[in-house]
């Protein structure tokens, strides 16, 4: 007996779920996170959705699945719109995200999430109000669906097809080419469900689309994914270097205005001939040229690419190193190290390892003062080494944790903000990850991971 189209389309649609849950799943995964794979992981939760309602009418009413029962069949029509229309609204941010001048067009991107969430947050209350029911149901809805959403995804194709049409080079013209099928493909699926409601002859192939379209779309991310990655880290960067701007010219300003205020009462007290006072404000001057200097030269420091060293090395040895470095700086922080036994050598920096190390030691023993106390400890917490740093000063406050990485950012009175960025870049560049533990005890406490041997 040849299965009905109603139930092979049905099968079609669990697969679209499973398909598009997988590509979620591998962008939540990634260790990168930014706005191009954001876009795509919660355009397929949205098609997901969708895709799940339409199968769980089915089932419901043939007893497929057991738990089915328990929802009426109309319910999950309404609620498989929701992900019909907010999918929309993800979909043309994704599209703007690729496309240079159409990330800034926050208001297209605005107004396509208010009309998506309107038809996703009214779709359901179908369920419960009934002249709400009535125009879902009745033509009318399926044709303001199609008059206001549609148009975003139609302008978004635009928008790639003139990307590709400028695009110089075969790889950049492929991967254009990449998105624009799998969209057209998803759209197309999308909109014979859509005309087939409005009682067109056509048949629906949404479910099929939701399976291409988001496949072949993941397949020109991975096949492509050097460039999308550098898409948004440029962007990053540039943001960045904006910030870093503003905190540099803030640092700058400072010591110029110093050395301005002291030049004029140098020549004050030059004409007046008074030797002694001219002496102590070229003094100042001295002394902000050298601040200047530390301010350039963590500037430099910051910028400048990280070039690794590795080398098979104990990261104990490296932790000893640090405190036996500490203690003859003369801090007043008492240190104390509880370091793990059996953590295997790991292929490292050393001399950059021990860098971070020392930084944060020397920030410890800044918050804590005299007395203060900091608690070092390994531990091998397989794939990585962790590696912990605890004091028992005033801590970090919530607020502010978010932001502690952030270049040029800064809580101390007379600090520059460059030290824990850079620590950041180069825990990144040995493929680790360095973060503030969220506690209510008193102190800061920050733990390093490190990958372990291959």
């Amino acid at each position: 007996m040849i299965p009905s189209f109603e139930l092979v389309n049905s099968y079609i649609a669990l697969v679209a779920v499973l398909v598009n849950l997988t590509l979620a799943a591998w962008v939540v995964l990634r260790s990168t996170r930014n706005l191009i794979y954001t876009t795509f992981m919660f355009t397929c939760f949205s098609v997901a959705f969708w895709n799940f309602g339409d199968f769980m009418i089915y089932a419901t009413g043939h007893g497929l699945w057991l738990p089915a029962g328990t929802i009426h069949p109309s319910a999950w029509k309404y609620y498989g719109t929701t992900g019909s229309a907010m999918a929309v609204g993800f979909l043309f941010h994704f599209m703007c995200s690729l496309v240079r001048g159409a990330r800034r067009r926050y208001e297209w991107i605005l107004l396509a999430y208010v009309v998506s969430g309107f038809f996703a947050i009214t779709s359901p209350m179908a369920i419960y109000y009934e002249p709400v029911r009535n125009f879902v149901d009745g033509t009318a809805w399926n044709i303001f669906f199609a008059i206001t959403l549609v148009p975003f995804i139609i302008g978004g194709l635009i928008m790639l097809t003139v990307s590709m049409m400028r695009a110089q080079s075969k790889d950049e013209k492929s991967r254009w080419i990449f998105t624009i099928i799998a969209i057209v493909i998803t759209f197309a699926g999308g909109m014979t469900d859509l005309v087939q409601k409005l009682q067109f002859p056509i048949p629906p192939l949404g479910h099929i689309g939701s399976v291409l379209g988001p496949s072949i779309l993941a397949v020109g991310i991975v096949r492509h994914r050097r460039v999308f990655d550098v898409l948004t880290r440029t962007r990053v960067k540039l943001g960045a270097m904006s910030e870093m701007a503003a905190g540099i010219a803030h640092e700058i300003r400072n010591p110029l205005t110093a050395i301005r205020g002291a030049v004029k009462l140098q020549a004050d007290e030059l004409a007046e001939g008074s030797w002694d006072e001219a002496k102590r404000y070229q003094e100042i001057i001295a002394d902000e040229i050298r601040r200047l200097d530390d301010i350039l030269g963590s500037f430099q420091d910051f910028t400048r690419q990280i070039k690794l060293t590795k080398e098979i090395r104990s990261i104990n040895e490296v932790v000893e190193r640090t405190i036996d470095m500490a203690a003859m700086e003369g801090l007043k922080i008492r240190i104390k190290s509880d370091l793990g036994n059996g953590i295997p050598e790991c292929e490292i920096d050393p001399s950059l390892l021990r860098q971070v190390f020392i930084n944060l030691v020397l920030n410890a023993s800044d918050a804590c003062g005299a007395g203060g106390e900091l608690q070092i400890s390994t531990a091998w917490e397989a794939p990585r080494v962790m590696v912990s740093f605890k004091d028992n000063g005033p801590g970090i406050p919530k607020e502010k944790h978010n932001r502690i990485f952030e270049p040029f950012y800064t809580t101390k009175p007379e600090g520059i903000g460059v030290g824990l960025p850079i620590c950041r870049r180069i825990i990144d560049a040995h493929d680790g990850r360095i973060k503030i533990v969220r506690e209510t005890s008193k102190g800061a406490h920050i733990k390093i991971y490190i990958p372990g041997p291959q």
